[in-house]
This record gives structure tokens, C-alpha cells and sequence, in this order.
């Protein structure tokens, strides 16, 4: 008993909640890395008994994998997060659903840059099979790019600022969705709290529906912002524009947490999980 009590008044401190939060998020990712990494030996050692594995398959097969290893770790991700907020094992703890709320999301966004360097080192490891030829192939796409754009595209300063720009943009997309994620669940599960037990499960998926609906008719409005940066990023070498989509992003995640914290804190209800 004084060990649990310990370990709960040690939670209220938001660095060791974050911990808490972090280390189980990184169990997941770890679970979905041992699962890639099974996948990528398998298909390659597949291709090698076929015979027709070329030197450029290993890099093609881990950067697939990775596109399907980012959905499915945002899946499950986005779904433990969820199971916290409403969870009596994180929202009994003494703290506050501000200092929550925000450890939860910051523990998804460290756990998805932790797979995503995972997947840099996968696709550097493939390199190494053929090096030389994928040094050539960005060579000859920068190329092209400052070719048929503007010079710019050969400055390795621009590409820094891009390629800092674009993380930005990453960690912007990362805390929006998840954000709507929870907007969703989070009103969804205060409606239906109004319904009756009998009826409860038809009027939640209705209830879905409407929700989502309504929030990417509200989200429609960034749509136009995103599409401009990119053609201000090829035509007018203006990687500040990737700032501004991440900025459009972020006021709106900002928007959707500050409903968040309030629907936790007045109206959602913890359940024994």
C-alpha cells in the first residue's frame, strides 16, 4: 500500500507522469519495431530464394514497411491515449487534467520521434547495400528539382531550413490529429452519457458520425493553407511557408485541447480499465 502510494504522489510531478506515460508508449512502438524488423528479413530472404533481389530492394522494402509501421503505431498510439483520459488508473491521480492532457500528448509525440529515428536508421542500414547508386539517384533529383524550380534547391542552407521547417510541420500534424482524435471521442462520450444505457451503442456510432462530420467540415478551412505551402516551397523556394501551414495546425490543435481539458475536467467520466 506504500509503495502504490508512493508511486501515485510521485506521478503528480509532471516529469514522472511523462516518464510513466513515455515508457508505455515506448513498449508499443518496440512491439511494432520487432514486428517491421520481422517483416523486412522475411520479404528480403523471399526475394533471395525467388532470386530476384537487386541491390535497391532492401531500401524499397524498409521505406514501405515504414509508411505501414507510421499508420499503424498512430493507430494505437492515438487509442491508448484515449483509453488515459478516460481511465480511472491516470485521471483518480492527484493532478491536474491541464498537466495530464499535456504529458499525455507529449509522451505520444516522444514516442512517434523515437520510431521515427528508428526508421532513419532502418532505411541507413539498407543504404549500405547500394550506397553509391542512392547517393547518385538524390544527386540527380536535386538536380532536376533546381533545374525545372530555381537554384535554391542546390543550396544546402535551404535544405536545412526545409528539412528543420518540415519536422516543425511533422510535430504540428502529430499533436493536430491527435488533438481531433480526442475532440471526437472525448464529445462523443459526454453525449452520450445523456442516453439511455438500451440505446446507448446505436446513438454512439449516429453520434460519431455527426462529430466527425461537423469537425472536418470546421478543419476544411486549413485545407487551402496546406496545399499553398507546397507550391510555395517548389516555386518560390519559400520554406517559411511550411511554418505558416505549421502554425495554422497548431492553433487549431491548441483550439481542440483547450475543449479537451474542459470536457475531462467537467463532464467526461473514468471507467475501471
Amino acid at each position: 500500500m506504500k509503495k502504490h502510494m508512493k508511486g501515485v504522489i510521485a506521478m503528480t510531478n509532471f516529469l514522472s507522469l511523462l516518464k510513466v506515460l513515455s515508457r508505455k508508449r515506448i513498449r508499443i512502438i518496440n512491439h511494432i519495431l520487432l514486428v517491421d524488423v520481422v517483416a523486412i528479413i522475411l520479404t528480403i530472404l523471399y526475394m533471395v530464394y525467388r532470386g530476384n533481389l537487386n541491390t535497391e530492394d532492401p531500401l524499397g522494402i524498409t521505406v514501405s514497411y515504414s509508411f505501414i509501421v507510421l499508420f499503424v503505431a498512430f493507430i494505437l498510439i492515438a487509442r491508448d491515449n484515449e483509453t488515459v483520459f478516460v481511465s480511472d488508473c491516470y485521471r483518480l491521480i492527484p493532478t491536474s487534467d491541464t498537466k495530464l492532457y499535456m504529458a499525455n500528448i507529449l509522451a505520444a509525440v516522444i514516442s512517434m520521434f523515437y520510431l521515427g529515428v528508428t526508421q532513419v536508421i532502418f532505411s541507413m542500414l539498407a543504404m549500405l547495400t547500394n550506397l553509391n547508386e542512392v547517393i547518385k539517384s538524390v544527386q540527380r533529383s536535386f538536380s532536376y528539382m533546381a533545374a525545372h524550380s530555381s537554384s535554391e534547391w542546390g543550396n544546402t542552407g535551404f535544405l536545412i531550413n526545409l528539412t528543420i521547417a518540415l519536422i516543425v510541420l511533422t510535430f504540428a500534424l502529430a499533436v493536430f490529429s491527435w488533438a481531433s482524435v480526442s475532440t471526437v471521442h472525448l464529445i462523443t462520450t459526454t453525449l452520450t452519457s445523456f442516453l439511455p444505457d438500451t440505446r446507448s451503442r446505436l446513438f454512439r456510432l449516429i453520434l460519431y458520425v455527426v462529430v466527425v462530420g461537423l469537425l472536418i467540415y470546421i478543419i476544411s478551412y486549413t485545407v487551402q493553407p496546406l496545399a499553398n505551402i507546397f507550391t510555395g516551397i517548389v516555386s518560390k523556394n519559400d520554406y517559411l511557408q511550411v511554418y505558416v501551414g505549421a502554425s495554422v495546425l497548431l492553433v487549431f490543435g491548441i483550439v481542440e485541447s483547450v475543449i479537451n481539458v474542459y470536457l475531462m475536467r467537467s463532464w467526461v467520466e473514468t471507467a475501471n480499465n
